[in-house]
């Protein structure tokens, strides 16, 4: 996710191409990979047993990755017009409203994806 937005801001100060289809790439990777139905899964291999699935994310000391990807993925799709990455983006935002309301501080980069979310729909 954050390498997705790094590219993406690459792309954003260049126009160059390549690295707005690298971001592309690199994005489709982390759904591809982590994203499931009913969540996100934190890696391959959960050394401490236990849960390795999370609905959403908290942010910590840098922004929820599940957050990060969403909100790489919805302008991705609004330069490439690309519906079937901004669907996936969608679904994953639309899940947990519940948990943001009671603790909207813990979640601030999952807000400011559904502010892009909502904006991105917005355009024709």
């Amino acid at each position: 996710a954050y390498f997705a937005s790094a590219l993406l801001s690459f792309y954003e100060a260049t126009g160059n191409l390549n690295d707005l289809n690298l971001a592309a790439k690199v994005s489709e990777a982390g759904w591809n990979e982590f994203y499931v139905l009913n969540g996100w899964r934190k890696g391959y291999q959960n050394l401490l047993g236990g849960r390795n699935l999370e609905e959403i994310y908290l942010d910590g000391a840098v922004p929820a990755p599940d957050a990060v990807l969403a909100e790489v993925s919805i302008r991705i799709a609004s330069i490439t017009k690309n519906d079937a990455i901004a669907a996936r983006a969608y679904d994953a935002l639309d899940r947990a409203y519940d948990k943001i309301q009671e603790n909207a501080f813990f979640y601030p980069s999952r807000i400011k994806a559904l502010e892009i979310a909502l904006e991105a729909q917005k355009r024709p």
